[in-house]
Protein backbone atom coordinates (compact mmCIF):
# COMPACT_ATOMS: atom_id res chain seq x y z
CA UNK A 1 0.00 0.00 0.00
CA UNK A 2 2.73 2.73 0.56
CA UNK A 3 4.17 1.53 -2.37
CA UNK A 4 0.87 2.39 -4.41
CA UNK A 5 1.03 5.94 -2.12
CA UNK A 6 4.56 6.81 -3.09
CA UNK A 7 3.96 5.96 -6.63
CA UNK A 8 0.95 8.57 -6.82
CA UNK A 9 3.03 11.03 -5.13
CA UNK A 10 3.81 13.67 -7.76
CA UNK A 11 7.66 15.84 -6.74
CA UNK A 12 6.93 19.39 -7.30
CA UNK A 13 7.97 20.97 -10.95
CA UNK A 14 10.88 23.12 -9.59
CA UNK A 15 12.57 22.06 -6.22
CA UNK A 16 13.52 25.20 -4.00
CA UNK A 17 17.32 25.82 -3.90
CA UNK A 18 18.62 23.51 -1.09
CA UNK A 19 21.00 24.61 1.99
CA UNK A 20 24.56 24.86 0.56
CA UNK A 21 27.19 23.64 2.38
CA UNK A 22 31.20 24.16 2.25
CA UNK A 23 33.25 20.97 3.79
CA UNK A 24 36.56 22.71 4.50
CA UNK A 25 37.32 19.61 6.73
CA UNK A 26 35.40 16.07 6.35
CA UNK A 27 33.85 16.27 9.21
CA UNK A 28 32.50 20.06 10.01
CA UNK A 29 30.41 21.67 7.54
CA UNK A 30 29.90 25.58 6.93
CA UNK A 31 26.35 26.54 6.48
CA UNK A 32 26.37 28.97 3.77
CA UNK A 33 22.35 29.36 2.70
CA UNK A 34 19.63 28.73 5.04
CA UNK A 35 15.93 27.60 2.81
CA UNK A 36 13.51 30.44 3.65
CA UNK A 37 15.95 33.05 3.98
CA UNK A 38 16.61 34.64 0.82
CA UNK A 39 12.60 34.99 -1.10
CA UNK A 40 12.19 30.97 -1.02
CA UNK A 41 10.30 30.62 2.52
CA UNK A 42 6.80 31.16 0.11
CA UNK A 43 7.96 28.72 -2.37
CA UNK A 44 8.70 25.72 0.36
CA UNK A 45 5.79 26.57 2.38
CA UNK A 46 3.64 25.97 -1.41
CA UNK A 47 5.65 22.95 -1.83
CA UNK A 48 4.53 21.44 1.73
CA UNK A 49 1.22 21.92 1.42
CA UNK A 50 0.98 20.38 -2.06
CA UNK A 51 2.41 17.54 -0.60
CA UNK A 52 0.19 17.33 2.36
CA UNK A 53 -2.65 17.69 -0.11
CA UNK A 54 -1.46 14.71 -2.06
CA UNK A 55 -1.37 12.57 1.08
CA UNK A 56 -4.68 13.51 1.89
CA UNK A 57 -6.14 12.33 -1.37
CA UNK A 58 -4.04 9.09 -1.64
CA UNK A 59 -4.72 7.88 1.51
CA UNK A 60 -7.89 7.26 3.35
CA UNK A 61 -9.09 8.92 5.76
CA UNK A 62 -9.22 6.30 8.58
CA UNK A 63 -5.75 5.41 7.75
CA UNK A 64 -4.19 9.13 8.07
CA UNK A 65 -3.98 11.24 11.24
CA UNK A 66 -3.29 14.63 10.81
CA UNK A 67 -1.51 15.89 13.94
CA UNK A 68 0.27 18.40 15.75
CA UNK A 69 2.49 18.16 18.50
CA UNK A 70 0.74 20.35 20.87
CA UNK A 71 -2.16 18.30 21.13
CA UNK A 72 -0.24 15.92 23.08
CA UNK A 73 -0.93 12.27 23.44
CA UNK A 74 -4.68 12.18 23.03
CA UNK A 75 -4.74 11.91 19.22
CA UNK A 76 -2.15 9.28 18.58
CA UNK A 77 -3.76 7.30 21.48
CA UNK A 78 -7.21 7.11 19.90
CA UNK A 79 -5.58 6.95 16.20
CA UNK A 80 -3.25 3.91 17.48
CA UNK A 81 -6.14 2.27 19.83
CA UNK A 82 -3.23 1.81 22.68
CA UNK A 83 -4.18 2.11 26.96
CA UNK A 84 -5.31 5.80 27.66
CA UNK A 85 -3.00 5.52 30.56
CA UNK A 86 -0.57 7.30 28.72
CA UNK A 87 -2.97 10.24 28.11
CA UNK A 88 -2.15 11.50 31.32
CA UNK A 89 2.10 11.68 30.88
CA UNK A 90 3.69 14.79 29.98
CA UNK A 91 3.69 15.07 26.13
CA UNK A 92 8.16 15.10 25.81
CA UNK A 93 9.53 17.90 24.76
CA UNK A 94 13.13 17.19 23.40
CA UNK A 95 13.98 19.10 20.37
CA UNK A 96 12.84 22.40 21.10
CA UNK A 97 15.26 24.71 19.47
CA UNK A 98 17.37 25.76 22.33
CA UNK A 99 17.88 22.37 23.05
CA UNK A 100 19.17 21.44 19.37
CA UNK A 101 21.08 25.05 19.38
CA UNK A 102 23.33 24.04 21.98
CA UNK A 103 23.78 20.08 20.87
CA UNK A 104 24.83 22.11 17.56
CA UNK A 105 27.64 24.08 19.44
CA UNK A 106 29.13 21.14 21.35
CA UNK A 107 29.35 18.77 18.09
CA UNK A 108 31.00 22.21 16.36
CA UNK A 109 33.44 22.06 18.87
CA UNK A 110 34.30 18.63 18.78
CA UNK A 111 34.48 18.16 15.15
CA UNK A 112 36.76 21.52 15.54
CA UNK A 113 39.09 20.09 18.27
CA UNK A 114 39.56 16.49 16.37
CA UNK A 115 42.61 17.34 14.42
CA UNK A 116 44.12 18.14 18.11
CA UNK A 117 43.35 15.09 19.67
CA UNK A 118 45.75 13.44 16.13
CA UNK A 119 48.53 15.30 17.15
CA UNK A 120 48.02 14.59 20.65
CA UNK A 121 47.99 10.93 20.72
CA UNK A 122 51.27 10.82 18.18
CA UNK A 123 52.55 13.57 20.49
CA UNK A 124 51.74 10.38 23.13
CA UNK A 125 53.38 7.85 21.05
CA UNK A 126 56.33 9.83 20.21
CA UNK A 127 57.16 10.34 23.79
CA UNK A 128 56.51 6.89 24.41
CA UNK A 129 58.88 5.38 21.65
CA UNK A 130 61.41 8.11 23.02
CA UNK A 131 61.44 6.48 26.88
CA UNK A 132 61.94 3.28 25.53
CA UNK A 133 64.68 4.49 23.57
CA UNK A 134 65.97 6.21 26.68
CA UNK A 135 65.21 3.22 28.96
CA UNK A 136 67.68 1.00 26.30
CA UNK A 137 70.41 3.42 25.86
CA UNK A 138 70.83 3.86 29.61
CA UNK A 139 74.23 3.10 31.45
CA UNK A 140 72.15 1.00 33.73
CA UNK A 141 70.29 -1.39 31.93
CA UNK A 142 67.22 -2.83 33.70
CA UNK A 143 68.09 -6.10 34.50
CA UNK A 144 65.01 -8.96 34.34
CA UNK A 145 65.32 -11.43 37.31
Amino acid sequence: MIHDIAETLQPPLQWPKATVCERHLPWYENLIQIPGLDGEEQQWMEMHHRYQQQLVEAIPSQDLLKYNVKQGWAPLVDFLKLDSALVGQPFPNINDRQTLKTVRKIVDLLAIGLPLWVFVFLYIQYRMVRWGIGLLNSPTKLKLA
